[in-house]
């Protein structure tokens, strides 16, 4: 079986006698899209769907103020590259570092600050 990927349309080409093979071989990436819908003998060629034909991902939200720290790893931003904490009286403090110079801060667990 042989998986050719061209315009966006997959199509598998498949042929289990070697025989056959050698005869009707196809070369699906020399075939246009017209050629292929033109073939009079499509038992070789299967197409699947399109990309186009699958729903698109949701778009993840992206982190706001107020966010807890186990929100924020659903948003976009998803896990920190580092996580600084510092721990004072008061509570604890985080900077969460991303590698795009972007930056988180929490406060006793929530997002109180967004550095972009």
């Amino acid at each position: 079986m042989k998986l050719y990927i061209f315009f966006l349309t997959v199509i598998i080409c498949t042929n289990t006698n070697a025989a056959d093979i050698k005869k009707k071989r196809i070369d699906c990436l020399n075939l246009s899209q017209v050629e292929l819908r033109n073939m009079e003998d499509k038992s070789d060629c299967i197409p699947i769907k399109k990309s186009e034909d699958y729903p698109a991902q949701p778009a993840r939200p992206q982190p706001r103020i107020g966010m807890s720290s186990k929100a924020v790893l659903n948003t976009g931003w998803g896990e920190p590259r580092k996580i600084n904490t510092t721990i004072t009286a008061s509570g604890s403090k985080e900077q969460w570092v991303y590698g795009d110079n972007s930056y988180l801060y929490f406060t006793n667990g929530k997002l109180t600050a967004i550095q972009y």
